[in-house]
C-alpha cells in the first residue's frame, strides 16, 4: 500500500480544492473589489483585469500565486474557523457520541490571553459565527451537528474501547468515556487508513471538501470586512458595499455549515471503517 501512495500524483485533490481554487477565488474577488473602488463601472468593465489570464506569460505566475495564497488562507482558516467550530461544538468524533463541549470561555477564566484569543476569533468570524449563533439559539444546531442514535453510539464506544485495550493495552483507560477529553480519533483514523482501503477514498474526499469549505468561509469573512471597510470610508458606493457585505455574510454562514457537515462526515466515515474492519471485542 505504501508503494501505491508513492506512485500517486503529488498534486492531490486536496491541493486543488484546498489551496489552488480558494486562492484563485480570493484573488479574483480582490481584483473585482479594487475595480469597484476605483470608479463606478459596468459589469463588462469588471472583466477587463482578467484579460491577462489569456496570456501565457501571466498564466503560470498567477497559478503559483493563487496556490501560495491558498496555502496561507488554508492555514489561517485552520486556526480560526476550525478552532472556533471545535470550541463551540466540540470535535465531531466526540459530539457524534453525545459528548458536549465545555463552555466557550468558562475553562479559560484563569487564562486571560487564551480567552482574549477566543473572543477575537469570534469577532473576526462574526459574519458566520453570529448567524450560526442565532441558528443555535433558535434550536437549529442539532440539524447540522447532531449526535448519532443511542444504539450506534453504544456500538462505537464498545468497539473503540475494545480496540484501545487490545491494540495499545489501555484496558483501564476507556477512550470513548463521556466528559473526558481524550484524543482517541487519531488512533481510529490511522488504523482505518491502513486497514480499510475501501473507506480511504471517501475519507480523502471529505478531507478535501472540509478543507475547501473551511478556507472559503474565511474568504467570505474577509470579503465581508473589506466591503464594510470600503463602505465606511467611502471607497465603494454604500449600496454596493452593503450588498457585497450581506452576500458575503450569508455565503460564509452557508459554507460554515457545509464545513461542519463534511468535518462530521469525515469523522463518521473513519469511525465506521473501524467498526467494519476491527474484529476484536
Amino acid at each position: 500500500m505504501g508503494d501505491e501512495r508513492m506512485k500517486q500524483n503529488p498534486f492531490s485533490l486536496y491541493d486543488f480544492l484546498g489551496y489552488l481554487v480558494p486562492g484563485a477565488v480570493f484573488l479574483c474577488a480582490v481584483v473585482v473589489l479594487r475595480r469597484i473602488a476605483q470608479q463606478p463601472v459596468s459589469w463588462s468593465a469588471l472583466l477587463v483585469p482578467f484579460d491577462v489570464l489569456g496570456k501565457v506569460q501571466f498564466f503560470v505566475p498567477l497559478v503559483l500565486l493563487a496556490y501560495v495564497v491558498g496555502h496561507l488562507l488554508s492555514f489561517i482558516s485552520s486556526i480560526t474557523v476550525e478552532r472556533y467550530a471545535i470550541w463551540t461544538l466540540g470535535y465531531p468524533s466526540r459530539y457524534l457520541l453525545g459528548n458536549r463541549p465545555g463552555r466557550f470561555l468558562c475553562p479559560l477564566k484563569a487564562r486571560k490571553a487564551r480567552a482574549a484569543i477566543r473572543i477575537f476569533t469570534a469577532v473576526l468570524l462574526a459574519p458566520a459565527s453570529g448567524i450560526e449563533g442565532i441558528a443555535a439559539w433558535l434550536g437549529f444546531r442539532p440539524l447540522y451537528a447532531k449526535p448519532l442514535d443511542p444504539l450506534l453510539r453504544h456500538c462505537i464506544k464498545q468497539k473503540v474501547n475494545g480496540f484501545a485495550s487490545t491494540m495499545y493495552d489501555l484496558s483501564g483507560l476507556p477512550l470513548a468515556k463521556p466528559d473526558e477529553e481524550r484524543d482517541f480519533f487519531r488512533l481510529v483514523y490511522h488504523y482505518a487508513l491502513e486497514n480499510a482501503p475501501a473507506h480511504v477514498p471517501k475519507m480523502q474526499n471529505y478531507v478535501a471538501l472540509y478543507g475547501f469549505t473551511r478556507t472559503l468561509v474565511l474568504e467570505g469573512v474577509l470579503l465581508f470586512w473589506l466591503a464594510v471597510t470600503g463602505s465606511v470610508f467611502g471607497l465603494v458606493p454604500w449600496r454596493v458595499g452593503t450588498s457585497l457585505a450581506v452576500m458575503s455574510a450569508l455565503g460564509a454562514f452557508v459554507l460554515y455549515i457545509d464545513f461542519i457537515k463534511f468535518y462530521r462526515k469525515f469523522s463518521l466515515e473513519a469511525t465506521m471503517a473501524l467498526l467494519a474492519v476491527w474484529k476484536g471485542k
